[in-house]
């Protein structure tokens, strides 16, 4: 998938919780490729604040160069106490959640009343333990997306809209698909093994002979 694609995707995830520029967006599993694209275009579309989580410290420098305003690292942070502290005890506007599992829950506690949570991926797992009061007295809303599974129609809405939205600072370079390295077919299984291993900081792009 082209780096204009997955941005209409992550256009699409913010579109449907309703954003607007200004508000304060945060992204687990920010470091992961398409994670690092929806900080770039978050920014690009004048989010007023973006929240980045990531695993592992080492990897910080790399989220704020994409343009995060705040990181956070979930080996060593809890998670919603520290996104609380970044927004003065409010939470944020909108959280896009590539994790799922419980980090899924956390979110809901680190999102301001009347926000929105969408469900994007499951990193970590499917199944989530949620505490109810979490979501009915903070008011929010949640959505779930799966652009790879969406109706046509659907699908298209979002990429015409890109037009208009993450399109644009795709063609300008602001927004750039992460390239972590360039291998040949002959060490697709070194490839494979830093994949599993998260080490990846982006793609990483297999060449032919």
């Amino acid at each position: 998938m082209c780096a204009a694609h997955r941005a209409a995707h992550r256009l699409g995830a913010l579109a449907a919780a309703g954003f607007q520029a200004g508000q304060s967006v945060l992204i687990t599993g920010a470091t992961s490729s398409i994670g690092l694209l929806g900080v770039q275009i978050a920014k690009a579309l004048g989010a007023g604040q973006v929240i980045a989580t990531t695993g592992s410290s080492a990897k910080g420098t790399l989220l704020r160069e994409a343009g995060a305003d705040s990181v956070v690292v979930t080996g060593e942070q809890d998670l919603t106490q520290a996104v609380l502290e970044a927004t003065d005890g409010n939470g944020v506007d909108i959280a896009l959640d590539h994790v799922g599992g419980q980090t899924f829950a956390a979110c809901l506690l680190a999102t301001r009343a009347d926000g929105a949570v969408v469900a994007i991926g499951r990193l970590d797992q499917a199944a989530s333990t949620i505490g109810l009061d979490a979501l009915s007295y903070r008011h929010l809303r949640i959505c779930g997306v799966s652009f790879g599974f969406s109706r046509a129609a659907k699908l298209g809405a979002v990429l015409a809209a890109a037009g208009h939205g993450p399109l644009p600072a795709v063609a300008g370079r602001r927004v750039r698909a992460p390239i972590d390295t360039r291998e040949s077919f002959k060490t697709a299984a070194r490839v494979v093994t830093r994949l599993r291993s998260h080490q990846a900081h982006g793609k990483i792009i297999l060449t032919a002979p």
